[in-house]
């Protein structure tokens, strides 16, 4: 054969050879179709994003250009089933993927400069088997920060932690997505494993968390610390707060949109597309909990617009940490640095209601649901057409421990008993109120400390809370 023609067919056969798996003639399995638009080669990669994205403008960033298999099943309802690709606004390739009817099989993913950030694959054992695989996870200049095993989706066997130096901080076993006994000491594995934040249930330098009776446990989410003087997600300070002539810290109105503070949703939003990841891949549902350390003295003002963001975001539960004294680690367990130190409590909350509530005749009304008003003369519980005022213990209410709290309890123990149905108190403090006192009336909430149930522990009153956007 000819050598020129040799190399033709050589050429020919180079050139048939897809570059891309998207452009292979079987790229989707049976029943499959290719869906979406691949980033074109001719789009180089360019800088991240220094400044935050509008709401708007948010996913379309995180999914620029998406490729994907999908199938109809059932029809009408299109399931991923196959292949997926998608690249960042600059460019730079987010994540690949392998679906199998609607369920992520594998899954790799990068941050914007390019650095792995997770692998994820649980595949089947075999036909009707459960599936069983690893995740692991990194720190950003590319130590493993936390690798496990997975079955059925769920974590499964040995977890293991390292901080950015590559030392072991934490393991625990895992059965079926619930952790044992833990073998290595870590603050985070005390309670439940985390990969979000080196320190999560230990209380961040610049807050001072309210007290509180509260004996509920954190719980792994998504953590936001707001101090005196800056906002931070997961350890990454966002913003500054600023003194006002009272000296109240406020967020300054340069950061938000009405009561939307930008970065922080911007931060909050890919928070949860990432935690809407992670349940696609196990299977559970999202998990849309947010953990909140604020400094006792911040006033609601500032802690309305916090929960009014995040609520934006897609978080409708929120975990309060708050101090109890009643919780502390032993003076020679865990860490040198942690050593006698407080474990922080939470206190869960709902999605508040944002914006003035309704008054008529200068009450608030709630359908339906008792209502607690915090102002700065007391507490002033509403129960349909009835209001019931708390003054507090000294003129003016000079600080958290003047408000009546334990005439409270018994107020809303009367009114459990006059509304044995009510699923929630609704309760609004006005925008200059401490975030101390707002604690405090959670736990007088909470339960009746006067009555016992069949097991001896206090009569549950209201453990459920909603937040309203404030009465003023």
């Amino acid at each position: 054969m000819p050598r020129l023609l040799l190399l033709a067919l050589l050429a020919a056969s180079c050139s048939k050879h897809p570059q891309h798996w998207w452009e292979a003639r079987n790229a989707c399995p049976e029943g499959a179709t290719l869906r979406g638009e691949p980033k074109p080669d001719s789009v180089p990669v360019s800088a991240p994003r220094t400044e935050p994205l509008p709401p708007e403008e948010k996913q379309s960033y995180l999914d620029a250009w998406q490729v994907y298999c999908a199938i109809e099943e059932p029809p009408g309802r299109p399931q991923r089933h196959g292949r997926a690709t998608a690249w960042y606004g600059n460019g730079q390739m987010n994540s690949e993927l392998l679906w199998e009817q609607g369920r992520i099989v594998r899954l790799s993913a990068w941050d914007e400069l390019g650095r792995r950030t997770m692998d994820y694959d649980c595949s089947p054992a075999g036909d009707q088997q459960p599936c069983e695989g690893t995740a692991t996870y990194w720190h950003e200049d590319g130590v493993k920060a936390m690798e496990g095993g997975l079955r059925k989706r769920k974590r499964h066997g040995q977890w293991s932690e390292w901080d950015e130096q590559g030392q072991l901080i934490g393991q625990v076993v895992f059965e079926d997505g619930q952790p044992g006994p833990m073998t290595v000491s870590s603050s985070r594995f005390l309670v439940e494993h985390s990969f979000f934040e080196a320190d999560l249930f230990v209380a961040s330098d610049d807050v001072e968390l309210p007290s509180s009776a509260s004996r509920g446990s954190p719980r792994l989410a998504v953590n936001l610390v707001v101090g005196q003087e800056r906002l931070s997600v997961d350890g990454v300070a966002l913003l500054r707060l600023s003194p006002q002539a009272d000296g109240a810290a406020a967020i300054s109105a340069t950061e938000k949109r009405g009561q939307l503070v930008m970065r922080l949703y911007d931060s909050l939003a890919e928070k949860m597309e990432s935690t809407k990841l992670i349940a696609q891949a196990s299977g559970q549902e999202i998990d849309r909990r947010l953990l909140i350390q604020a400094d006792r003295d911040l006033t609601y003002a500032v802690l309305r617009e916090v929960l009014y963001t995040a609520g934006q975001a897609q978080f409708d539960r929120f975990l309060l940490l708050v101090s109890n004294p009643a919780f502390q680690l032993p003076p020679r367990s865990g860490p040198e640095r942690l050593q006698g130190q407080r474990l922080p409590r939470a206190v869960e909350v709902e999605l508040p209601v944002i914006g003035p509530p309704q008054i008529v005749d200068g009450q608030l009304v709630w359908p339906n649901e008792p209502s607690l008003r915090i102002s700065g003369q007391g507490y002033a519980l509403v129960e349909g057409d009835a209001t019931q005022v708390i003054p507090c213990l000294q003129q003016g209410c000079p600080d958290a421990e003047s408000y009546d709290a334990a005439t409270l309890n018994k107020a809303l123990a009367a009114a459990r008993q006059t509304q044995p149905d009510a699923r929630h108190l609704i309760v609004a403090p006005s925008s200059e109120i401490p975030y101390q006192v707002i604690v405090h009336a959670l736990d007088a909430a909470r339960e009746d400390s006067a009555q016992l149930d069949e097991e001896g522990r206090p009569l549950a009153l209201f453990p459920r809370v909603v937040l309203a956007g404030g009465a003023d």
